[in-house]
């Protein structure tokens, strides 16, 4: 049976039906995602809220909340198989605005939190917070959550055997590795219902972090044998699959942080854009300093062509990018602030060795 465009996108747009309040502004958009190649895409849009509350009092890297209707009290923010928190609270207002910090442990309104990505404690960080300032405890997203079953044949594909694992989800290290061209920390398979890492162990509810980055690797190039009906997403006489993430679109501001160290060292990030856009209204120049020269770049960021069918894996990036007089320019020169960027679209932004620390860089805003 085909599946309509109409039919995805109600699906889509009632991802999060049922579970979120009728306020809530849900949007989804849609990639293509290529036989024979590799994607590489990111959620700009907010799983699942539990609420937005208020801060009481903040003592250590414990913040009590105000929660007069006792939504958070019955909540259970627990965690996942592997021990990584399933919530995280993110402030929205006050210095600590677009910060996110994993919900560690519950005890009623009190949330202990912890943060990553970053080199200064969450101690330091909370010091910041004051009283009444509003936060947002949300779901993270789960590869299952990212790719529902009913989605099979249209999103992903299952595997035949765990020995012969095709369609993929890779996890790049982000901050979980120091230097250039850093390779994936995890690889997903689907097979008999399930998500699996590739040693086996099951994988349903593994964490992909707020405005997260993901690659998918497509190796489907056989015809399946279908004819192509010109309203489908898909024509699924090629292998070709989409990816189609929906959630609450509304100012989905995350803080990035993005690291320098004693070498040239890569983040991978997604722009955060739930449209297409321009690499200039992104603000990603916030995140790279101006390089001396075009003839001697510094920071870079570095941008991946459009995947197209039978275009292969790992494939380098096609564009690099840097900040000369306070302008985005290519490096051969030419302007590059109204470059179009596809919505959720990943790049990696490579900083010149420096003094350990950071930068950071509000996505979505």
């Amino acid at each position: 049976m085909k599946t309509t465009f109409k039919a995805i996108t109600a699906v889509a747009a009632l991802a999060l039906a049922g579970s979120v309040q009728a306020e809530v502004e849900v949007g989804y958009n849609l990639t293509q995602v290529p036989a024979s190649a590799d994607t590489r895409v990111s959620i700009p849009f907010q799983n699942e809220a539990v609420g937005t509350f208020t801060v009481a009092s903040v003592n250590g890297d414990t913040v009590t909340f105000n929660d007069p209707d006792g939504v958070l009290a019955a909540a259970t923010l627990g965690t996942n198989g592997a021990g990584r928190p399933l919530y995280y609270a993110r402030f929205i207002e006050g210095d600590l605005a677009g910060r996110w910090f994993n919900v560690a442990a519950q005890n009623g309104t009190a949330l202990s939190l912890t943060v990553e990505g970053t080199t200064v404690p969450a101690t330091d960080l909370l010091a910041s917070a004051l009283a009444n300032q509003k936060v947002v405890v949300a779901a993270h997203w789960t590869v299952e959550a990212i790719f529902p079953d009913g989605f099979e044949g249209l999103t992903f594909n299952a595997s035949p055997s765990p020995f012969q694992p095709t369609f993929r989800v890779l996890i790049p290290q982000e901050t979980d590795g120091t230097g250039i061209d850093i390779p994936s920390l995890s690889t997903l398979f689907y097979i008999g219902g399930d998500w699996r890492l590739i040693s086996g162990q099951l994988a349903n509810d593994f964490v992909v972090e707020p405005q997260g980055t993901i690659t998918l690797r497509n190796p489907a190039s056989e015809s399946t044998g279908e004819e192509n009906d010109p309203e489908t997403l898909i024509d699924e006489s090629t292998g070709n699959l989409i990816f189609l993430p929906a959630g609450d679109a509304a100012g989905f501001d995350i803080v990035e942080s993005i690291a320098i160290e004693n070498v040239q060292n890569d983040t991978v990030v997604g722009l955060g854009n739930g449209q297409a856009t321009t690499l200039g209204a992104t603000g990603i120049a916030d995140a790279i300093d101006n390089s001396p020269s075009p003839f001697a770049p510094t920071d870079r960021i570095l941008i991946y062509a459009a995947p197209t069918a039978g275009a292969g894996f790992d494939l380098p990036t096609t564009t690099t990018v840097i900040k000369f007089n306070g302008s985005l320019i290519t490096v051969t020169g030419q302007p590059a602030n109204d470059l179009e960027v596809l919505p959720g679209q990943v790049v990696i932004i490579r900083k010149a060795a420096g003094v350990p620390g950071e930068v950071l860089w509000t996505v979505g805003k």
